[in-house]
């Protein structure tokens, strides 16, 4: 079972509390992290099972200058993060907040943490280090310089998880980073971040960590 089928049980389970609980804020206490398993393309994009490209079917529709969600809800987890996502990037085009345009009783709505915090402008590093002191839904905390490959190189776990390699991200920025360490890049001759930070110092691991938060809008240049 993946974590975005739990959180919809969870969903349904909050949506039967006592009427006094007001549905919205339990669904924002939602306290679980999405880890999608479907693969991805070289921009970081959710893709088929089969390769590459876009979902099988467009998920967000635009009408009179607002977007459809599908009244169904999705039955995989592929593609109800790929509605998530899509959402979010069009709320970010639009300057709009998540709640001014999916409603409570939408199947959406329990990614509403999620796609508010895609929506967070860039933060400086110190906010990003002094905010993993406070976890949030919608968050994940990101090691600036790759844990695993750090850890693979013989860097020690007291280096690794020091609070100046931490910061707070939001989720689905937290995938696309993490999705870009991976994929072939020709500013790394033709290899992955990932390949092409083995065996570095750890200088320039965490020179390129800062540059992908940049990228993805997370760091404040």
């Amino acid at each position: 079972m993946d974590a975005l089928d739990i959180a919809w049980r969870e969903h349904s389970r909050l949506r039967k509390c006592a009427d006094e609980i007001k549905l919205g804020l339990a669904l924002r206490r939602l306290d679980r992290k999405y880890r999608p398993d479907q693969p991805r393309d070289e921009r970081g994009r959710w893709v088929d099972e089969g390769g590459a490209g876009a979902p099988s079917q467009p998920h967000i529709f635009v009408a009179a200058g607002l977007p459809r969600i599908p009244q169904q809800r999705p039955p995989t987890s592929r593609d109800r993060t790929a509605v998530a996502k899509a959402m979010a990037i069009w709320l970010a085009e639009k300057g709009l907040a998540a709640t001014d345009v999916i409603a409570k009783s939408s199947w959406l709505y329990y990614a509403v943490p999620y796609i508010s915090s895609y929506l967070d402008p860039p933060r400086t590093l110190q906010e990003l280090q002094d905010a993993t002191a406070t976890p949030k839904t919608g968050y994940d905390v990101h090691h600036i310089v790759e844990q695993s490959s750090a850890a693979a190189d013989g860097y020690p776990r007291k280096q690794i998880d020091a609070l100046d390699n931490l910061v707070r991200i939001p989720t689905m920025k937290h995938w696309e980073i993490n999705a870009w360490y991976q994929s072939l890049n020709e500013d790394y001759g033709g290899m992955s971040p990932r390949d092409y930070l083995r065996h570095k110092d750890w200088d320039e691991r965490y020179r390129v960590g800062l540059d992908a938060l940049s990228r993805y809008g997370v760091l404040r240049p």
